[in-house]
C-alpha cells in the first residue's frame, strides 16, 4: 500500500513536472515525473502529470519542430535533418508526430517545396504504420487523385505508395468473403462488401500495373461470384471493379484466353450488359469495348445467341456514355480478320447493324460517336 507520505510526496512532483515542463524544462519534468510515478502510479495527479508531459513532448518533439521549420520557414536545413532522423534504424516517432508531420508536409502544395519532401514522405511511411495506414485510406477515396499527388513529390514516395497499394489489397478482399462462422440463415451484411468493391475498383485503377495483377491473382474466384449477386449494388459494384481489370493482361485474360471458361465468363458480361441498372450496363458495356479487341472474345459474342442484338442495343441506348461504348465494340467487331472477321459483318448486316447506325448516327452530336459509327457503316457495305 502507498503511504500517505509517498502520495504526498508524488503529487509534489508531479505539480513541480508540470511547471517545469511550462518552463520549457523538459528533461527535468521528465526526472520528476519519473520519480512520482514509481512512488504512486495510481495517483490521479500523478498520471494528469504524465498526460500534461507527454502531450508537450509530442507538440515539441524534435521531428515535427523540424518538419514545421522546413515548411513553415523554408527552412532547408531542418527539412535535410528530418530526413535524417527518419533514415535511423529503430528511432521510430510516436503515432501523433508522425501522422501531424506528413499531413504538415502533404498539406503544402509540392511545387513549393524542394526535393527534400520526398525523402520525409518516403521516410514516415518507411517508419510508422500509422502514416502507413493513412496512405490506404486515402488510395481507398481517390487512388488517381492521390497518386498524382504524391507523383509530384519524387521517386521515393511513388514507390511507398506502390507498396502500400498492393498491401492494402488482401484486407480490402477479406471484406468480399462471407465469414466461415455463424448460421446460414443469418443475414450478411453487404455494406462491407460494397465498400471493399468500391475500394478495389479504385486501386485496380491506379498507374501502379501490379494492383489490378494482384487483384485478379488473390481475388478473382470471390469477384466472379459476386458477379451473380442476387443484391444489384453489389452486383453493379463488382462488374465496374471487373471493367476495371481490363486495363491488366491477368483481366482480359480471364474473359479472352480462348478457353471454354472465358468464354462463359463473357456470357455474363453481355447479360450485365442487358440488364435494367444503368450503371451496371455502363460498366459491362465498357469491359465490352475493351475485350472486343481481342477476336477470342468476338467469337464468343458471335456464339451467343443475343451476343450481336446486345451489342447494338448498346447502339440505340438513350445514354451517350453507352452508345459511345457500342459503336467502339461494332468497330471492333468490324475490324476482326479472317473468318472470324467474316462472321461478324455478315451477323451484324442479319441483325439490322445498318438501320441501328444510322439512326444513332442521325440522333447524336457526340463526335466520336460519329466517328466510330460512320467507320463501322463502311465497313459493312463495302
Amino acid at each position: 500500500m502507498v503511504s500517505v507520505i509517498n502520495n504526498d510526496r508524488a503529487a509534489f512532483l508531479a505539480k513541480e513536472a508540470v511547471d517545469l515542463v511550462d518552463a520549457g524544462h523538459r528533461e527535468a519534468a521528465s526526472r520528476n515525473l519519473r520519480e512520482a510515478i514509481s512512488l504512486s502510479p495510481e495517483s490521479s495527479e500523478v498520471k494528469a502529470a504524465f498526460l500534461k508531459v507527454n502531450q508537450d513532448e509530442q507538440n515539441n518533439h524534435p521531428l515535427l519542430s523540424l518538419c514545421r521549420r522546413y515548411v513553415n520557414q523554408q527552412d532547408e536545413a531542418a527539412g535535410k535533418e528530418a530526413a535524417r532522423y527518419l533514415r535511423q534504424e529503430g528511432l521510430e516517432p510516436p503515432a501523433d508526430v508522425a501522422l501531424e508531420s506528413l499531413k504538415l508536409v502533404l498539406g503544402t502544395p509540392a511545387s513549393k517545396l524542394s526535393a527534400i519532401q520526398d525523402d520525409i514522405i518516403s521516410g514516415l511511411a518507411r517508419q510508422t504504420v500509422c502514416c502507413r495506414q493513412y496512405f490506404a485510406a486515402e488510395l481507398q477515396n481517390s487512388v488517381t487523385q492521390f497518386f498524382d499527388e504524391l507523383y509530384d513529390r519524387g521517386d521515393g514516395s511513388v514507390v511507398c505508395l506502390d507498396m502500400i497499394i498492393t498491401s492494402a489489397i488482401r484486407p480490402l478482399l477479406l471484406l468480399l468473403t462471407p465469414p466461415e462462422t455463424g448460421s446460414v440463415d443469418q443475414p450478411r451484411d453487404f455494406l462491407p462488401i460494397f465498400e471493399g468493391l468500391l475500394a478495389l475498383t479504385n486501386l485496380a485503377s491506379s498507374p501502379d500495373r501490379n494492383a489490378g495483377a494482384t487483384i485478379v491473382r488473390a481475388g478473382w474466384s470471390t469477384i466472379e461470384d459476386l458477379l451473380l449477386s442476387n443484391h444489384s449494388y453489389i452486383q453493379r459494384a463488382a462488374c465496374e471493379l471487373a471493367c476495371n481489370l481490363m486495363t491488366c493482361e491477368q483481366g482480359v485474360g480471364k474473359f479472352a484466353d480462348g478457353s471454354a471458361r472465358a468464354s462463359q465468363r463473357l456470357h455474363i458480361i453481355l447479360a450485365l450488359a442487358d440488364v435494367e441498372d444503368l450503371p451496371t450496363r455502363r460498366a459491362a458495356g465498357g469491359a465490352l469495348a475493351m475485350l472486343t479487341e481481342y477476336e477470342s472474345a468476338v467469337s464468343a459474342i458471335l456464339d451467343r445467341a443475343r451476343g450481336l442484338e446486345i451489342i447494338l442495343g448498346l447502339c440505340g441506348d438513350e445514354d451517350d456514355g453507352l452508345v459511345h461504348r457500342g459503336i467502339v465494340c461494332v468497330q471492333n467487331l468490324v475490324r476482326a480478320t479472317g473468318d472470324i472477321g467474316k462472321r461478324a459483318r455478315q451477323g451484324l448486316l442479319e441483325n439490322g447493324a445498318l438501320d441501328t447506325l444510322k439512326t444513332c448516327l442521325t440522333k447524336t452530336r457526340n463526335p466520336a460517336v460519329v466517328e466510330g459509327g460512320v467507320e463501322a457503316v463502311k465497313a459493312l457495305i463495302t
